[in-house]
């Protein structure tokens, strides 16, 4: 599970979470996400290929049509 960073002045600095975030290997969105199930949707996104990111797009733009 994620957990939310933070310091006395607020949020850690970029570079901070940047660095984080690489050595993690997860997109740096994720630290500034506050839906659990949306932090692992930019995990898992994170994982994908340029192709695998297009083809999540594309469903996501295909699911969000629809009903509407």
């Amino acid at each position: 599970m994620r957990t939310t960073l933070k310091n006395p002045t607020g949020e850690p600095p970029f570079a901070t979470a940047l660095n984080l975030a690489k050595v993690l290997k997860v997109p740096v969105a994720y630290f500034y996400c506050d839906d659990d199930r949306l932090a692992e949707l930019l995990v898992q996104y994170g994982r994908l290929d340029r192709n695998g990111k297009s083809k999540v797009l594309a469903f996501a733009a295909e699911l969000s049509s629809v009903g509407h």
